[in-house]
């Protein structure tokens, strides 16, 4: 996440007992970088038989999400993000 330590994320999923998995891109890295790598992430979660995610609903990458066949759900409303299309 944005300017966020990567020690307070490891704190919080440790805290709540969630696995964490964390994705870099290089400090100039470009939006189609960005894409690439996250979607590289949901398929082989999808692998994994991962068939739903979250995210906030700012986030206007939750497209990407849709291609690999995970269904995305905004944090904050918790309702899938098919039903602003």
């Amino acid at each position: 996440m944005h300017g966020v330590r990567v020690e307070l994320l490891e704190q919080q999923a440790r805290a709540i007992g969630l696995p964490l998995q964390k994705m870099f891109v290089s400090q100039h890295g470009s939006n189609d970088e960005y894409l690439e790598r996250m979607k590289g992430h949901l398929l082989a979660y999808k692998a994994q038989g991962v068939t739903r995610a979250s995210a906030d609903l700012r986030n206007n990458k939750w497209g990407i999400a849709k291609s690999s066949g995970i269904r995305m759900v905004c944090t904050s409303l918790q309702i899938p993000f098919d039903v602003f299309q």
